[in-house]
């Protein structure tokens, strides 16, 4: 049984990695900046004993340090810490017609919260002599190039350095920070903005939440050390769905792009 704090939490795949470390178990603090999502998420678990909501913006300082404290208050120890809340651009135009407002809030949420979020929780996770810490990752992490995608794929582009740089620094300390890759989720920040064609890649490469966090889950409670990469679509993976595409036609949505599927399930 382990105690894990999930930012993010409140829906998408912060929610489905709650709920499977839930059914195993083990318990777990939510958080958002969203009451609204944080009380829809409680009455989506069956067992909301194990269950703890915070809210919190990740953009805040005070804010996640306020999260740290509640966690270790109602947790007793922090085991597993998870770097979820992110947020991406509702029109994915190029960089020239950004609002700037929007590269603001995805900067600041995707890579700001994330570094926050980690120099809060280290403190508490050294002083233990144990936990993990996970980032997750997103378009752009590998490096690669989409357009439109800039601010966003900046932001992930730097994940895998975080684990990276942190590896050297907490060597011996029983800390270990590591990087999740969850591919192509059916989620809100999925879905924005997108139309038929990309419907067509998200029923071959894409899946449901529930079945990321049936992946991730086990494989964050096992992994040791540091600096690990958990990556649910590989390239093989990936390659391998492309050349059997004919299996995956109207998995999730038809050739309208009508979704065919509960993605809550």
């Amino acid at each position: 049984m382990v105690n894990v704090v999930i930012t993010g939490g409140s829906k998408g795949v912060g929610l489905a990695l709650a709920k499977k470390f839930i059914s195993l178990g083990d318990s777990v603090v939510i958080s958002s900046r969203s009451l609204e999502n944080l009380s829809k998420a409680k009455n989506s678990v069956r067992d909301t004993n194990q269950l703890y909501t915070f809210q919190a913006d990740v953009t805040k300082y005070e804010a996640v340090d306020s999260l740290v404290t509640y966690s270790k208050e109602v947790l007793g120890a922090i085991d597993i810490w998870i770097n979820n809340a992110g947020i991406d651009s509702e029109d994915h135009v190029d960089f020239s017609n950004y609002n700037i407002e929007t590269i603001r809030r995805i900067v600041e949420t995707n890579l700001l919260g994330t570094l926050y979020c980690t120099r809060a929780v280290l403190p508490i996770l050294i002083n233990q002599n144990s936990g993990k810490i996970f980032n997750i990752d997103g378009l752009g992490s590998n490096g690669r190039v989409t357009r439109g995608y800039l601010p966003y794929s900046t932001t992930k582009r730097a994940i895998p350095m975080i684990a990276k740089g942190l590896t050297l620094e907490l060597k011996n300390s029983g800390v270990g920070v590591h990087t999740a890759s969850p591919g192509m989720v059916l989620t809100d920040l999925l879905l924005t903005g997108s139309n038929n064609r990309t419907k067509k890649i998200f029923n071959i490469l894409a899946e449901k939440p529930s079945t990321i966090a049936d992946f991730l889950v086990p494989r964050m409670k096992s992994v040791s050390g540091s600096n690990k990469y958990i990556k649910f679509l590989t390239q093989k993976k990936a390659t391998f769905r492309f050349l059997t595409a004919w299996r995956y036609k109207n998995r999730f949505f038809d050739k309208n792009g009508n979704l065919l599927v509960n993605l809550d399930e």
